[in-house]
């Protein structure tokens, strides 16, 4: 197997418990979702391996305008596993 084209990833201030922070950063503004106006919709998995379904309905909730849709029939990989369904 050739991996010469990969390299090391670079240590960063954030990594391997060297970090100055308490808390993690930020991935989005709750706030501003909140307050969307863009219709949008989400695929939220029932059986999804990384993000357990609650949390999904929360965050889901959360988001002014979002439809979700709650499914058990594809898993966590659904729109490239099947990408018809979606």
């Amino acid at each position: 197997m050739d991996v010469g084209g990969l390299q090391r990833p670079a240590r960063t201030s954030r990594g391997r418990g060297n970090s100055s922070r308490s808390t993690p950063p930020r991935l989005y503004d709750a706030d501003r979702l909140g307050h969307n106006e863009v219709p949008v919709a989400a695929t939220i998995y029932v059986n999804d391996l990384y993000v357990e379904r609650v949390f999904a309905e929360e965050t889901a909730a959360s988001i002014r305008g979002l439809r979700p849709w709650i499914t058990n029939e594809l898993e966590h990989n659904g729109l490239r596993a099947a990408s018809w369904a979606a």
